[in-house]
């Protein structure tokens, strides 16, 4: 990472995977919590920061396997499912796209 550059990863906006499901359907999680608004931090520090890079990331075994415990997944499933999980997300990853991820990895600099 480059002196005055800032690496971030965040959960994308609310209208995307990530936000209909775990936050949605555990009790983990307060009413009150949602992802952050990527889109509008960019609009918002579009003055202060450029813009590097942008991986949006995360499917079903970011969901299934990281966050098994959200799910309730047993512990014997999880371990029997994630192999196939991960391969088949290493797949998906190739051409997803913002509203099918659950996460972006950001690099942005400081002007």
């Amino acid at each position: 990472m480059n002196a005055g550059s800032v690496q971030i990863e965040v959960p994308v906006t609310t209208s995307n995977l990530a936000d209909l499901s775990a936050v949605e359907l555990s009790r983990h999680f307060g009413r009150n919590e949602a992802s952050i608004d990527f889109q509008g931090l960019k609009k918002d520090f579009t003055r202060q920061f450029s813009f590097k890079t942008e991986s949006y990331r995360g499917n079903i075994a970011y969901l299934l396997v990281l966050n098994s415990m959200i799910f309730r997944m047993p512990w014997f499933l999880k371990r029997a499912c994630s192999p196939a999980l991960l391969r088949i997300e290493s797949l998906i990853e190739k051409f997803q796209g913002r509203l099918l991820s659950c996460f972006v990895a950001a690099q942005w600099q400081k002007r």
